[in-house]
């Protein structure tokens, strides 16, 4: 059963994972027309658009790959959380988009899921977690995972 529950996190990582890739690499492909986006939108001055766009890029790319390979999923999801909480405000909630509102309100939840519970055994963190268990008990040394 523990297997299955393993498999099940593991899908849950790449599905929660997929919609950040997607927009880190839309992003990439046009940053100016993002930056836009966000002055047009968001309301912000052009000035700060573009350096944001870059950051939004890389907190979105870098901690969905580590949500896919299962490497401090803790903190990654809990810091794509935290990312969302201003962007789901400014750029869907204050404009009333209640569909990607919600959208973005139900990922934040699983977002939290994985902050809390990990990224199970079928992951480099679950790997890492493994390779310090005792020998002898099989039980993890503090500090492990």
């Amino acid at each position: 059963m523990q297997t299955v529950r393993d498999l099940e996190v593991l899908v849950g990582r790449i599905l929660v994972a997929a919609i950040f890739i997607w927009s880190g690499l839309a992003k990439l492909h046009d940053p100016a027309g993002t930056a836009g986006y966000m002055v047009k939108v968001g309301g912000m001055a052009p000035g700060p658009a573009l350096p944001l766009v870059w950051i939004s890029l890389v907190v979105e790319l870098s901690s969905a790959i580590l949500l896919i390979l299962g490497l401090r999923v803790r903190i990654a999801a809990f810091i794509l959380f935290l990312w969302m909480i201003p962007v789901t405000y400014i750029f869907h909630y204050s404009h009333g988009e209640i569909e990607q509102y919600m959208k973005n309100f139900c990922m934040m939840g699983g977002l939290l899921a994985l902050s809390a519970y990990g990224a199970g055994r079928f992951s480099l963190d679950g790997l890492r977690s493994a390779a310090v268990r005792s020998p002898r008990s099989g039980e993890a040394r503090a500090g492990a995972y």
